[in-house]
């Protein structure tokens, strides 16, 4: 008896049981104590393959093109080519690859990790310390850290109808602008800046997932793109208007009351507060105490931090926006205040930039 051919296809069981595909990264850096350390780290987990290591760019280069990994980790300090230079070569023909930068936790460090993330890079991790507690730390967010950057697929930009000129309140304006961002946040921050004049009648309060150190080189790096005065947040500032305010790294922000009116609150606490700085911190401070004059608005970034802020600041009045999906770099911090329809508008960068002066009274 014969039989008909079958069509050569994959049994549907089988088709479940197949493994996703591998995450492909190439590791670049002078120590070959730290190639092997990432390298150590990645293998451990199934769904990563390192398929190119290089002790400088110049070296990692043409694997790079001909490999074409999804994510490069890249040290920036390097002989012949350093990491700065490797990126722009590295965007001269790819600009999917995802780039994160190894950073040394020094002042010096963290200006060449901000400059880079404001030049192609997308995220960072800093190079650990002796103790185990910072070896730990490294092996538990790395991966992560790549995962979440290769699953954010970016969407080819929408045309998205322009941002209602005034809030639901006509033509009132706001004192006060909360940013929570993390995620991309330099990058986004560095488009988004120079679009707000001076001559806003209100003060921006922002908070970026970074640690200490990275903050004060962050404002330093902002203030040379914009008119308006960009600062690292210190304990008893008055917020001026025309003025950014960024959370110091690895501390609080609020915004409390005074006789004068506002005062910036930098504090250590509370303990169980996983991020540090962190938007609900900011943002549950101006819904307690300056819900009627405060605008927010929540931007790129993996996790939830901001969500119970906004919900805080939703019930008391607050005007909220947020990034769209297709501008983020992750859409993971303005996902579910959209989902639970607390946000008021939504846009791009430039958009919001727009927005954020019509709200701030600015021209």
């Amino acid at each position: 008896m014969v039989t008909e051919i079958q069509e050569n296809r994959v049994p549907e069981a089988a088709a479940e049981l197949a493994p996703p595909q591998r995450i492909r990264v190439a590791i670049v850096d002078d120590s070959e104590v730290y190639r092997i350390y990432l390298r150590k780290i990645l293998l451990e987990h199934p769904d990563f393959d390192v398929i190119c290591l290089a002790s400088n760019g110049r070296l990692a280069i043409p694997r790079i093109r001909h490999y074409l990994p999804d994510v490069v980790i890249l040290d920036y300090d390097m002989p012949e080519m350093n990491g700065l230079e490797t990126i722009r070569e590295i965007r001269a023909f790819s600009s999917d690859i995802r780039i994160m930068m190894f950073s040394a936790h020094t002042i010096k460090g963290a200006r060449l990790t901000i400059e880079a993330l404001t030049s192609g890079a997308e995220d960072f991790i800093t190079k650990p310390g002796l103790t185990p507690g910072d070896l730990e730390a490294v092996q538990k967010s790395l991966p992560e850290k790549i995962r979440q950057l290769v699953s954010h697929t970016r969407k080819p930009k929408e045309d998205l109808p322009s941002l209602p000129k005034y809030s639901i309140r006509d033509t009132q304006t706001f004192q006060y602008c909360g940013i929570g961002i993390s995620t991309g946040g330099p990058t986004a921050l560095r488009k988004m800046l120079p679009l707000i004049p001076k001559n806003i009648q209100g003060s921006l309060l922002i908070v970026q997932h970074l640690p200490a150190m990275f903050t004060k080189q962050l404002a330093e790096n902002l203030s040379q793109v914009t008119e308006l005065k960009v600062l690292e947040a210190e304990d008893g500032m008055q917020p001026q208007s025309g003025c950014a305010y960024i959370a110091p790294g690895g501390m609080q922000m609020e915004l409390a009351k005074s006789p004068s009116g506002a005062v910036l609150r930098v504090l250590a606490g509370p303990v169980d507060e996983l991020c540090k700085p962190s938007v609900n911190i900011l943002f549950e401070s101006l819904a307690q105490n300056f819900a009627g004059q405060s605008a927010a608005v929540i931007m790129t970034g993996m996790g939830e931090d901001g969500l119970k802020g906004m919900r805080s600041m939703h019930r008391a009045g607050s005007y909220l926006m947020a990034q769209s999906a297709e501008d983020c770099l992750i859409f993971g911090m303005p996902a579910k205040p959209i989902g639970e329809g607390l946000i008021a508008s939504q846009g791009t960068v430039e958009q919001l930039a727009r927005k954020i002066t019509s709200l701030l009274g600015g021209k």
